[in-house]
């Protein structure tokens, strides 16, 4: 998150200076862009044209996290403890630590999820919905040599292919009933929004 901050100058009446006119002029459409990247711009020309000065700050992004971890942040947030409390391994759960500190042991990996967890508890975040891929039947195909999954093309309907990674081959568990792969003979694999 940038911590670079953008400057409007807004009067008593409502108006907001025009930093892009070289004069500069009171307007009351804010889509002519009426802002500078200075502070000290916009405090003298608030000083100088009888107004005050407004910062505006972009708003973070709420991360995506999986249901464990966001029931983590909820309830370390809800008891009143302190931020540093989701780090505290003794009282985390199991499938949240190993989330957190997954088996590839790749510091960077830690360190981007330990991120998600502080901006989750500081921003708020959203949930990953399930998705899943849905395996064509062995008997379905002539060659058994590459696995196949169902794939969803709004132009040509139900197909498949043997590119894994394709995300046409993930389905919510809606469309799996919309498209009738929720049937039990079809093999999912369990996916989340962050595999794709």
């Amino acid at each position: 998150m940038s911590e670079e901050k953008m400057y409007m100058v807004k009067n008593r009446s409502g108006e907001f200076w025009d930093f892009s006119d070289g004069f500069g002029f009171w307007t009351l459409a804010i889509s002519e862009c009426p802002i500078t990247p200075s502070k000290e711009q916009a405090e003298q020309v608030a000083n100088e044209h009888d107004g005050h000065v407004v910062a505006l700050i972009e708003e973070p992004k709420k991360v995506k996290l999986p249901k464990k971890a966001a029931e983590w942040v909820d309830s370390v947030k809800s008891s009143g403890r302190d931020i540093t409390d989701i780090f505290t391994e003794y009282l985390m759960p199991d499938e949240v630590s190993d989330w957190l500190f997954d088996d590839d042991d790749e510091a960077e990996h830690r360190e981007e999820r330990g991120l998600m967890l502080i901006n989750a508890y500081l921003y708020g975040y959203t949930m990953e919905k399930k998705k899943y891929r849905v395996l064509l039947p062995e008997s379905w195909c002539r060659s058994e040599d590459k696995q196949k999954y169902f794939l969803f093309d709004t132009h040509i309907g139900i197909s498949w292919t043997e590119d894994r990674n394709d995300p046409k081959t993930m389905f919510t568990k809606e469309q799996l009933g919309t498209l009738g792969l929720d049937r039990a003979y079809f093999k999912k694999d369990e996916v989340t929004d962050d595999d794709e």
